[in-house]
């Protein structure tokens, strides 16, 4: 009951953005699976082991640590190692490097080191270092608590018999559940290209200004169909003319035969007053303005 009881709730303001983070992530294409009552560790363990049975390779990115213990043959854990401009990716070769044991004593080191930040209380007096050469030592927390009485240092074999039930319990919650029952479509987890008109929509509404540099390359590449309105005659050429001036405010765009300013010629004009109001006067309506008062303001 007390698992994990030191975490601040989360915030009204963000509750508040959690639809428009994930309205951004679908038009990411990218899948979003949860379950409540879960952690996002044990659904990300659970579908990753699915994955291992498919033969897939899998990288996990996260930040959390505890999730070292998911390292296989075929899954990998990229982090961050400083800030969020550089990252490291673990094996099960890089875990040996870093602990001295394998990626499935991961969770024997957090039982006896604890987590305060997840409210796994561990072994007070015990951290890393200590933890990991006891099960160098024995090769498995069982083992420890079974022979205790091969603890050579006195201390350390009192506060692991006292502590026993507390390690148990702290083995148990640092474990990732990987038998969510959780339903997905492995094929929506297939790379798609973005939604990429969506997201600058969003990212324009937001304000999101790198993000907007960032996609505008792609926005340049996809096709974006918009439908004008073709000005071909004097009375739709009126028409426009009172639409305009009772909007007070347009875009226009000059049509022109290339990019040269010098030698190019006008083709016609496009206008709009907003997303899907779009208009477009060629060159021979144009000049019809000059025996025409349509498009006089004053």
């Amino acid at each position: 009951e007390e698992y994990k009881a030191h975490r601040k709730k989360m915030p009204v303001e963000l509750i508040s953005q959690i639809p428009l983070i994930k309205e951004i992530i679908n038009n990411y294409n990218i899948a979003i699976c949860s379950k409540e009552g879960y952690e996002a560790d044990d659904v990300i363990g659970t579908i990753a082991r699915e994955a291992e049975k498919r033969n897939c390779d899998i990288i996990i990115v996260t930040g959390d640590k505890d999730a070292f213990q998911l390292i296989s043959p075929h899954t990998k854990i990229m982090t961050t190692i400083k800030g969020v401009t550089e990252v490291k990716i673990y094996d099960e070769e890089e875990i040996v490097r870093k602990f001295g044991v394998g990626s499935e004593k991961i969770v024997d080191i957090l039982a006896f080191k604890g987590d305060s930040s997840d409210n796994i209380p561990g072994v007070p007096g015990i951290g890393e270092k200590t933890a990991i050469a006891l099960i160098k030592e024995f090769g498995s927390l069982e083992n420890i608590l079974n022979n205790t009485n091969k603890i050579s240092k006195k201390s350390l074999r009192e506060v692991i018999r006292e502590y026993e039930d507390q390690i148990k319990m702290s083995k148990m919650l640092a474990t990732i559940v990987r038998e969510v029952p959780i339903k997905y479509d492995f094929d929506s987890f297939r790379v798609k290209s973005p939604n990429y008109g969506e997201l600058w929509k969003i990212f324009k509404k937001l304000e999101f200004k790198n993000l907007l540099k960032k996609i505008a390359p792609k926005i340049n590449h996809e096709k974006t169909k918009l439908k004008f309105n073709l000005i071909d005659t004097e009375e739709k050429l009126e028409g426009l003319t009172s639409k305009i001036i009772e909007r007070k405010c347009l875009s226009f765009y000059l049509i022109t035969s290339s990019d040269n300013a010098i030698s190019a010629n006008i083709l016609g004009i496009a206008l709009s007053f907003k997303d899907n109001e779009n208009y477009y006067i060629p060159l021979f309506i144009l000049n019809l303005i000059e025996n025409s008062k349509c498009l006089s303001l004053e």
